[in-house]
């Protein structure tokens, strides 16, 4: 186990080596690299020890939203404890830095066994949540050696991962640092009482909670409805040129119909809003600007899908041909079908398999296919409102998993 920790953060070392010469050509890579410049100094600005600190972690932007309906439960209901979050990628950082909930807001630390020791250091720390699957060994091992409580809530497993390989051993290590893990399904709570570990239950995914939030608060984009007008529009969500692929060929058929079209690349960056606009016909506006005429817009701003999700009469989920398809909910919880790409590793997003099979949702592998299905949809509202409501009741019926998280923290807490 000891030559195995060294092993492991030998491997962080060079992982990270190779992360700064990256950040010399590479504009992601030099902001992860920025981003943790000068980070012990920015805390030694701040009391941590004064107040006693709830830790969250999460990896980026999407691992966020899945915290965030527990994060404003606790603090409204432990107004006296201060809210600590930390991220690993850029994407989620820069996007919420400025997050009104939360006390302090700071990127991870590269996970080794000083960084660790120096950053628990730095607060009065009363519960950790790991939120998801990012894992840190040497800053889990730090808190369990400091008696510190760490739970992972919004968990799910695959029987591929290492955690369950016969050689698997040292990750499964990382799993018993957790005083509790409370996962999304069935299959994730068989895999743990497989490998032994029992201080887990089946809560669910706090997504769901999330997004019907999202879905009954204000409307915060109130151009988008003078941009949409009478008019049906269509929103393609955090596509990549996998999926634009699919979209180029069918945009002129599409607005020939009246049909108008927002289109939210995963990647905002300068090269990326370029090639797309040089792709459609006639001229786009950029979502940044708010302008209202033409008929095409492109999303230049990160943080606002969910919310665009609203004015849609029929949305496009990128990234299933990249083996990541990307977020599904957003869009259900607003009653309305959905379209994706057709690629065997969907079945890796339960709520794709669920959707597809309740008929909410449907996969597409070529642009007459998407173009078909658009086409019946848009002519069919009879058909396209009871899908929509499906989908929508697929979010309702799933969501409890942020209540039941708070069942386990209040424990931690309430001492």
């Amino acid at each position: 186990m000891f030559e195995m920790r060294i092993i492991y953060t030998l491997g962080i070392h060079i992982y990270f080596n190779l992360v700064y010469l990256a950040a010399l050509r590479n504009r992601k890579a030099r902001r992860f690299i920025m981003g943790r410049k000068d980070l012990f100094e920015k805390l030694n600005t701040i009391d941590g020890s004064s107040s006693d600190w709830v830790w969250f972690h999460v990896a980026s932007l999407g691992e966020f939203e899945q915290a965030r309906p527990v994060i404003e439960m606790v603090r409204k209901e432990f107004e006296e404890v201060k809210i600590l979050i930390s991220f690993y990628s850029p994407s989620g950082f820069e996007v919420r830095k400025h997050y009104r909930h939360a006390d302090f807001i700071t990127y991870l630390p590269f996970d080794t066994p000083a960084n660790a020791r120096r950053f628990i250091q730095s607060f009065s720390l009363k519960l950790v949540c790991f939120v998801k699957g990012d894992y840190w060994f040497n800053f889990l091992h730090t808190l369990n050696q400091s008696k510190i409580p760490v739970i992972n809530f919004a968990a799910r497993f695959r029987s591929k991962q290492l955690f369950f390989k016969p050689w698997g051993r040292f990750y499964r290590n990382f799993l018993f640092q957790f005083d509790h893990i409370l996962v999304q399904d069935e299959r994730s709570l068989r895999l743990l009482k497989r490998i032994n570990y029992r201080s887990a239950l089946v809560a669910g995914d706090t997504r769901f909670d999330r997004v019907l939030e999202t879905f009954e608060g204000e409307e915060k984009l109130s151009f988008l409805s003078k941009f949409k007008s009478k008019q049906q529009l269509i929103v393609f969500g955090s596509v990549w040129p996998e999926d634009l692929k699919l979209v180029f060929p069918i945009v002129k058929d599409l607005l020939k119909i009246g049909v108008k079209l927002i289109i939210a690349p995963h990647e905002i960056d300068e090269a990326t809003l370029k090639s797309i606009k040089s792709g459609l016909p006639g001229s786009a506006n950029l979502f940044s600007e708010k302008r209202t005429e033409g008929e095409i817009m492109v999303v230049d701003t990160i943080g606002n899908l969910a919310e665009i999700y609203r004015y849609a009469d029929l949305v496009y989920i990128g990234g299933a041909f990249r083996g990541t398809l990307h977020n599904l909910l957003e869009p259900a919880v607003f009653g309305m079908p959905i379209l994706f790409g057709e690629d065997k590793r969907n079945k890796k997003f339960p709520e794709a398999v669920d959707l597809v099979n309740l008929g909410a949702a449907n996969e597409v592998g070529t642009s007459i296919q998407l173009n078909n299905k658009i086409q019946q949809l848009l002519e069919d509202v009879g058909e396209r409102e009871k899908l929509g409501q499906i989908a929508r009741d697929y979010i309702t019926k799933n969501c409890g998993a942020s209540e039941k998280t708070m069942g386990i923290i209040r424990q931690h807490l309430s001492n």
